[in-house]
């Protein structure tokens, strides 16, 4: 990437924290990790009837680009000054919104979810990320 950013605004979960990992090798596999994880989210959204994670967060970001406008009033720059490490493809959807430019860090190789906009670069390591 030529471009460079006064910011950068990283994801917490599965882009600087390798979570999809860590339930995996608690389970014992990655079988046994993603129903665990689908067991911790039902449990976690218990107050109303289960939707996948993937399905919430895809349908928060559809009406609500305001997490990514509340960061940038922050920060005082425009979306066109920062760079945003995403680690889920449904980030896409509201940085593309706020025109932010996205590394997607997608870790375990997910297919981009469908009807989100391609991010700037998409990678399963941070490594290629200023270069």
């Amino acid at each position: 990437m030529d471009k460079r950013y006064a910011a950068v605004l990283f994801d917490l979960l599965t882009t600087l924290l390798d979570s999809w990992t860590v339930w995996n090798r608690v389970a014992g596999g990655e079988a046994p990790g993603r129903r665990w994880r689908a067991a911790y989210l039902e449990l976690t959204y218990g107050c109303g009837a289960y939707a996948p994670y993937e399905s919430l967060v895809a349908g928060f970001y559809k009406p609500h680009p305001a997490p990514y406008r509340l960061a940038l009033a922050e920060l005082g720059l425009p979306a066109q000054e920062v760079l945003f490490v995403a680690g889920s493809g449904f980030d896409l959807i509201g940085t593309a919104r706020v025109g932010l430019d996205t590394y997607w860090h997608n870790r375990v190789g997910l297919a981009r979810p469908e009807a989100t906009p391609a991010p700037l670069r998409e990678a399963p390591t941070l490594e290629g990320l200023f270069s």
